[in-house]
């Protein structure tokens, strides 16, 4: 069975590896969309099975609008684009509330706060399933850099503090105490996901606007 799968961020480098290691080029068409603009957004989902969403955390960026919250702005209008368009299924690239899973002890980490926030509804939700590429430890980066590549790679802890930025210092020592997901861990594999099936996201009735390109491909 042939299946359509729109892609949201096809030049990141996550949707970049999935589109590099799964499918020939000639399966592959590009489709220009912005996550500001739910018009294309919307076309871009139009017949697929399946939908990839992801949203770009932009921590390390000086220029930033204060009152706007880009990040879940986009990742609402994703959402509410694969319900308007009746799509099957979403596989939505989200983050735990650090908030929430710290206890409050680190509430500034803003990228992890907009994609939970920016999650489906419940209401539209016919079945729900946690998926991850899985857990590593930095030693085993390390060592599979190095056989990757053949280069001698060493891993060497600075002081969080060195980023230089509030929010990132506030990520990684929220995920040094409590764990990535707060340390969940029965999630499935993302190649799972191809074998189900499931009935399509209802029309919440809900609106959103919120630049990322989706691209669009053929699994068979």
């Amino acid at each position: 069975m042939t299946k359509l799968i729109s892609i949201v961020g096809a030049t990141a480098f996550r949707a970049a590896a999935f589109l590099r290691h799964s499918m020939p080029p000639a399966n592959i068409e590009l489709v220009k969309a912005d996550a500001d603009d739910t018009a294309p957004l919307r076309q871009a989902f139009r017949g697929a099975d399946i939908v990839f969403g992801m949203t770009q955390a932009n921590m390390m960026a000086k220029e930033q609008d204060p009152t706007r919250n880009e990040e879940y702005e986009h990742g609402k209008a994703i959402i509410d684009s694969v319900i308007s368009e009746g799509v099957n299924s979403l596989v939505f690239s989200t983050l735990d509330s650090m908030n929430t899973d710290s206890g409050g002890k680190y509430p500034g980490v803003k990228h992890f706060e907009s994609k939970y926030k920016a999650g489906p509804p419940e209401e539209n939700l016919s079945k729900v399933r946690e998926v991850s590429g899985g857990y590593y430890e930095a030693q085993e980066i390390v060592s599979a850099l190095t056989e990757a590549t053949g280069i001698p790679a060493r891993y060497v802890q600075l002081p969080y503090e060195y980023l230089g930025v509030e929010e990132a210092v506030q990520m990684f020592k929220g995920i040094d105490a409590f764990g990535s997901f707060n340390g969940r861990a029965e999630l499935l594999s993302a190649t799972s996901l191809l074998t189900t099936s499931s009935p399509p996201l209802s029309n919440s009735g809900r609106t959103a606007d919120g630049p990322v390109p989706p691209s669009r491909q053929k699994l068979n």
